[in-house]
């Protein structure tokens, strides 16, 4: 049974149920292990009537284990780090610095600031030996006060169950003039351009602009820079103890969580259906394995049943099954079929093909825009 009783944020006990989606798939990404099958657990949306802050229900300890102890084929590209660390080095000085990365075990930016006093804090084992490494989590971690210039958090905070007491922990760790960066999902942008991907269980917190600084405001800090980029909120706080928060919020409830219900999704498979009945092919491919494919499936299970074969070209993935259904990943082929139609999240999936303009191809993603019409 889902259940939220308190506001993440504001910690408000006036936390009213708006969206429920059952048996939604607990993995979105092909993992290694092959043993896992098919998982399933409701998922609920919660809204703040305090705050606004749309958030998941509570998940039980025995549950965050089985979903955080696999390993998960979902890095960011080493292209989004780069491009990350240059704004910020535009911005501030590293060298010499001691920087704190939370989480950033697997998917370190360690590389791009080997100028500085580098730990990282996760219960995995950094994949640099060069690092500090804190073993545990914010709260289970002893960390010393007033020691770290800045304090690393990329996507991270979404997937805290007590996002308040562990922020107020980092801070405490800052120095005077020490900077917590942060990076989360930007919600309204999924919300808008690949609304499936909106709600899945590791994303208990989905973040606007103006819920993220009501947090930091909360926890102590005040915003210094903000900057929003393909669905990411890459924002920078500093300490503040004089921060009036109602000056700097006012409470605003996502229209979102109203406009991706599940007749949403009805409306989005009937469109992609149309479109499909009036082509004249019975070949239909997928191409994109990842976790969006998978909440694309689940919301539009009419539409899997049509799919032949599913392609990635990260061959990571190849061979694994995609969560929640029974395709097998295979490798991206070389060229299109002209008797086959090809369907994906986006033309960009197309470039790798030198005859990618003759291709008979569906843009799930212009789908999606048509219906906003």
């Amino acid at each position: 049974m889902c259940n939220l009783t308190n506001c993440r944020l504001c910690q408000s006990s006036e936390v009213i149920l708006r969206l429920e989606f059952n048996d939604m798939p607990i993995f979105l990404w092909p993992v290694s292990q092959k043993s896992l099958g098919i998982q399933n657990h409701d998922l609920c949306v919660f809204v703040c009537a305090t705050c606004g802050h749309p958030q998941l229900q509570n998940l039980s300890e025995e549950f965050l284990d089985k979903l955080y102890k696999y390993d998960y084929i979902n890095l960011d590209s080493p292209q989004v780090n780069l491009d990350r660390a240059t704004v910020l080095r535009l911005l501030f000085q590293f060298s010499s610095r001691n920087i704190l990365d939370v989480g950033g075990a697997t998917n370190s930016t360690h590389n791009l600031f080997k100028d500085s006093i580098y730990s990282i804090l996760d219960p995995q084992k950094p994949l640099s030996p060069e690092v500090i490494h804190l073993d545990g989590y914010i709260s289970s971690v002893e960390l010393t006060r007033d020691f770290y210039d800045y304090i690393f958090a990329f996507h991270i905070i979404e997937h805290l169950e007590n996002p308040r007491k562990d922020l107020i922990k980092l801070r405490k760790s800052l120095k005077n003039n020490g900077k917590l960066i942060i990076e989360v999902p930007d919600a309204e942008y999924y919300s808008n351009n690949l609304p499936f991907y909106l709600y899945f269980h590791q994303h208990i917190n989905l973040f606007t602009q103006s819920s993220l600084q009501y947090l930091l405001n909360l926890s102590g800090f005040k915003r210094t820079e903000i900057m929003i980029h393909n669905g990411r909120i890459l924002a920078v706080f500093e300490k503040d103890s004089q921060i009036s928060l109602s000056a700097q919020y006012t409470k605003v409830e996502p229209d979102f969580v109203y406009k991706r219900d599940k007749e949403f999704f009805i409306k989005l498979e009937n469109s992609i259906l149309r479109i499909l009945n009036k082509n004249n092919s019975k070949d239909l491919d997928f191409l994109g394995a990842g976790g969006s494919s998978t909440l694309f499936f689940y919301h539009c299970p009419g539409i899997l049943s049509r799919i032949r074969n599913i392609y990635d070209r990260d061959l990571r993935k190849v061979g694994s099954n995609l969560p929640g259904t029974e395709l097998k990943i295979l490798e991206t082929p070389a060229k299109f079929e002209s008797n086959t139609v090809y369907m994906g999240m986006g033309a960009i999936m197309l470039e790798q093909w030198a005859n990618y303009q003759s291709c008979n191809f569906i843009d799930i993603l212009k789908v999606v825009k048509d219906l906003e019409i």
